[in-house]
């Protein structure tokens, strides 16, 4: 769902056809864009950038070996 309504944000619609496909049938749902929903999906994947992403482009935070932890961060979780 949350691509979808990404992907409506985009391109400014209000609403998306979400079609699935196979050679015995097909579902279709009509998707109504959620401005509330965007919003706060919107502030999640912003913390997410800025709390996870961001350090590890700028400082290999969570794959450089760290002193006294006997491995990555990544290996951790």
């Amino acid at each position: 769902m949350a691509q979808v309504q990404v992907q409506m944000r985009i391109a400014e619609v209000q609403y998306a056809d979400f079609v699935v496909w196979n050679p015995t049938e097909m579902f279709i749902q009509r998707i109504q864009f959620d401005e509330v929903f965007f919003n706060v999906t919107y502030k999640r994947v912003e913390q997410f950038i800025k709390t996870r992403i961001l350090p590890e482009l700028l400082g290999k935070y969570y794959t450089v070996p760290r002193p006294g932890y006997g491995g990555s961060a990544v290996e951790k979780m």
